[in-house]
């Protein structure tokens, strides 16, 4: 328990590190795709823990082994951590070099955006949602016949479709800056897949679940370092680690509490989620609203890409 009390604590710093070093390290046409390469690490690491420790436990008295090797793996990784250079000697563009807002002008400048209150809402109802289902993955597909190396084969599904699908939308985003016009296609194509999520696993059979799941994946895992970008942009110059933490914090509070929900809404004698899968398609739409009510009319003004603007100006 106390060990999972200071992963706990750990993760917020690690999940705000990103956009953090992708502002200060990268240009305007690479940020979406650097901040995608280590904000995915986590889904993928999750993903191939998933995989590789069934591999190591095969009885109760295999579990310390295995933390001992997790123990190991982990301690070797961080040691280039101390190698790592705070910033880069020349930065990279101008935005890079602007000071950041001090903190209290930081939080106000936040406060009264009510873009960044959408993004948040939208973000937040989302990665609630992409975690509670990829977590109870089993649960949802079990009473519907699958087996639960089906139900891992659509998590793995998930997982790698999205990251296959940022890998080409990360770069076009980066070269193109459609920032608002992304975000407005992939939210509304996220709900249509929980929508979907209701019906695919009464199919019994594997086609429908997996390829809503690659759907899912795909758009989800596309969204994701987009919307952390956009949200930078468009609050520049507030500190890149600030939003980040803010949206992040949001996200992993619904996940927790979604997972909650759709657990005391599973049927407690067939043990279908299908309550639990029409709740989370509705939220989700709201996360839809959100979305489309970024910049919408007249607000237009406050979702200008400041830091691209900035580099625009001075010729990058």
């Amino acid at each position: 328990m106390v060990g999972q009390i200071l992963i706990g604590f750990g993760q917020p710093f690690v999940l705000s590190a990103p956009a953090y070093y992708s502002d200060i390290w990268f240009t305007s046409k690479e940020r979406i795709t650097a901040n995608a390469l280590v904000s995915l690490s986590n889904p993928l690491g999750a993903a191939l823990g998933q995989l590789i420790d069934p591999f190591l436990v095969s009885q109760p008295g295999d579990i310390p082994n295995m933390l001992l090797y997790i123990a190991i793996i982990t301690t070797t990784v961080t040691v280039p951590v101390f190698f790592v250079q705070g910033k880069p000697p020349t930065p990279p563009c101008p935005s890079s070099a602007q000071e950041k807002l001090p903190f209290g002008s930081a939080f106000t400048k936040i406060l009264k955006s009510i873009e960044f209150w959408l993004i948040f809402i939208m973000f937040s109802i989302l990665v609630g949602f992409f975690n509670a289902s990829s977590s109870l993955l089993n649960q949802i597909m079990e009473p519907y016949g699958y087996s639960e190396n089906e139900a891992g084969i659509g998590g793995a599904v998930l997982i790698v479709v999205g990251l296959l699908a940022s890998a080409v939308v990360s770069p076009v985003i980066d070269r193109t800056h459609t920032f608002l016009l992304a975000i407005r296609i992939l939210v509304p194509i996220i709900s249509i897949c929980y929508i979907a999520l209701i019906f695919a696993p009464t199919s019994r059979s594997l086609a429908p679940p997996y390829i809503v799941l690659a759907f899912l994946g795909a758009a989800s895992f596309s969204l994701l370092p987009l919307s952390l970008e956009f949200v930078v942009e468009i609050t520049h110059p507030v500190s890149p680690e600030m939003t980040s933490t803010i949206l992040w914090s949001g996200g992993q509070l619904l996940g927790a509490a979604f997972i909650l929900s759709m657990t005391a809404l599973t049927d407690n004698g067939t043990g279908e989620m299908r309550r639990a899968l029409i709740f989370q398609a509705i939220i989700s739409c709201f996360a839809s609203i959100a979305a489309l009510g970024i910049g919408w009319g007249k607000r237009g003004v406050h979702v200008l890409a400041r830091r691209i603007a900035l580099d625009t100006n001075d010729g990058m």
